[in-house]
């Protein structure tokens, strides 16, 4: 029995030390068969690194919009009408008739309308959306004012001034439709001398001569 137990020692020695020698071969040669001794699992090691998010650029503020100069605006007097270009950056349109007189009843009727009960043609509207417009009856204390101001002779009567009431354009005839937006929308007349007020005039078709007051049904 004690031969067995030292044979028995000696096989459980030698098994022993095969088997640790084994293990130790696995490790030290990892590309060897590792199928019956698997090795903790590290394959975190050979990760590939996430790649970095890319930050957003930082959006660039936008220019504000260019505000719009308001349309449609009217005034009653001169001062009121100097008043509101100041205020707005705008020019003043002076429309300037009399209800005696018969081109500027027919053009008050197509195209300018009398700033009441009467719409302008929207053609002549959005050229004079970019003024401030003042209808002025000459009939009236007002009106007789203002056309007197200008040096108006004859009837309709156009003129254009800036914020400070300096003359920028004037003309005294009937317009037509095409005719008065044109020379609304004409961009260097801020640059023209044209005509200036108070100069003597010659009768010419399509214009009224103050002084004269036939009555002419509305």
């Amino acid at each position: 029995m004690d031969m067995q137990k030292i044979f028995l020692v000696g096989i459980v020695i030698i098994l022993s030390f095969v088997l640790i020698m084994r293990y130790k071969s696995i490790v030290s040669c990892p590309n060897e068969n590792t199928s019956n001794f698997p090795l903790p699992n590290n394959s975190w090691h050979n990760e590939k690194p996430r790649p970095e998010r890319e930050r957003p650029e930082p959006e660039k503020p936008k220019p504000e919009p260019e505000k719009e100069k308001p349309g449609g605006l009217t005034a009653q007097t001169y001062d009121e009408a100097l008043e509101k270009a100041k205020q707005n950056n705008m020019p003043v349109l002076f429309l300037i008739g009399a209800a005696y007189c018969p081109y500027c009843v027919e053009m008050e009727r197509s195209i300018i309308g009398n700033g009441k009960d009467i719409a302008p043609a929207p053609e002549a509207k959005k050229a004079m959306d970019q003024y401030i417009v003042c209808h002025v009856d000459s009939g009236t204390d007002e009106g007789s004012g203002i056309t007197s101001k200008f040096g108006i002779q004859q009837l309709p009567a156009f003129v254009i001034v800036d914020k400070n009431g300096t003359v920028l354009k004037h003309d005294e005839k009937s317009m037509s439709l095409d005719m008065f937006v044109q020379w609304l929308d004409n961009p260097q007349f801020f640059n023209q001398q044209g005509e200036q007020p108070g100069q003597p005039k010659q009768q010419i078709p399509g214009r009224y001569i103050l002084g004269h007051r036939p009555w002419v049904p509305r």
